[in-house]
């Protein structure tokens, strides 16, 4: 594994609600800082030695480095929140099943080799 490829990043959102308070059409989105720390907890345990940073997404992102959530929340909105990526490849939005994003998480980490 070399260089950007074989970080992982967990990119959350503060809970929001967007529709405004009170509003009956959509409920309140994203997860709180302790809520996504646990995320990032579980899968660097899921993969064990590899850097697993945690992303404010509220705060400004870098178009190169997060182009594609960039892309992904621009096309179909908050809800894609929490992001994993690996490098700058998008491995699963919406809240995972740990069990089933470990194995995925492992395999574009072997893929990144070489």
């Amino acid at each position: 594994m070399t260089g950007n490829q074989s970080h992982v990043r967990v990119y959350f959102t503060p809970p929001v609600n967007p529709c405004g308070e009170g509003a009956t059409c959509c409920g309140p989105m994203g997860m709180s800082v302790e809520e996504a720390e646990a995320l990032r907890a579980a899968v660097a345990a899921a993969v064990p030695g590899v850097p697993v940073e945690l992303v404010d997404a509220s705060r400004k992102l870098n178009l190169h480095r997060d182009g594609a959530v960039l892309r992904m929340v621009n096309t179909l909105g908050l809800a894609v929140y929490p992001v994993v990526t690996v490098g700058e490849e998008i491995v699963s939005m919406g809240p995972p099943a740990i069990d089933e994003l470990a194995p995925l998480l492992r395999a574009r980490l072997q893929g990144s080799r070489g």
